[in-house]
């Protein structure tokens, strides 16, 4: 099936599904450029607008299950079914402002977005914790350095007997003094052996890339 993808025509996500049952990512990718994001590169993105102008985003696979083929498409095409949508736990606020502002692109409302982090702590509140045990959902963070955070958060998820279907990150970011651990390299290195050489991504960059909007506030 051929669908017309120039943003100047615009797409109607909704009427989409109807038709053909999945969000292509390539009508991800034009309709974000017609709602002020700009796609840039063949894996990652860069939002042109708002309060995260110049913010990397990827949806990274981090792991736990390696075989979960979770693409941009895929996540917002799950998010609009209501009855079946895999909801998200956001363990920061900047993971749960980014993922709103995917969603605002497309005029959608994202019901299943539960944030992690209250008055910079970490906390599971009782009425996430049962909406999490009714539905499939993924546990996604902004920025992993040392991985002790997320860490955390899995183990908190065992403590009250919910499983997640896969880890992410949104944004491909570090602070230069901080340098943060590009998460792509967290696929198939250990944190520990990490190096930008082991990422095509980052070799053609001078130091691995980094989120503007972190030092730009």
């Amino acid at each position: 099936m051929t669908i017309e993808t120039k943003a100047s025509k615009g797409v109607d996500v909704k009427k989409l599904i109807v038709k053909c049952g999945v969000i292509p990512d390539e009508v991800v990718i034009a309709e974000l450029r017609t709602k002020g994001v700009l796609y840039d590169g063949p894996d990652h993105y860069v939002l042109q607008g708002g309060e995260h102008t110049n913010c990397f985003f990827y949806p990274f696979r981090v792991g736990m299950v390696v075989s979960l083929p979770l693409r941009l498409g895929q996540l917002l095409n799950d998010h609009i079914q209501d009855d079946q949508a895999l909801a998200i736990l956001a363990v920061s606020d900047t993971a749960t402002r980014m993922m709103r502002s995917i969603y605002s692109a497309f005029d959608l409302k994202p019901k299943k977005v539960y944030p992690m982090n209250v008055s910079g702590k970490l906390e599971l509140k009782p009425k996430q914790i049962e909406a999490l045990k009714q539905r499939p959902f993924i546990i996604i963070d902004d920025v992993v350095r040392k991985g002790r955070i997320l860490q955390q958060v899995v183990e908190m998820c065992e403590d009250h007997q919910l499983t997640a279907e896969g880890i992410f990150c949104v944004i491909n970011a570090g602070i230069p003094k901080i340098k943060g651990v590009p998460i792509h390299s967290l696929l198939e290195h250990p944190i520990q052996q990490w190096d930008p050489d082991d990422c095509p991504l980052c070799k053609s960059h001078s130091s691995p890339v980094y989120d503007p909007f972190h030092f730009k506030r």
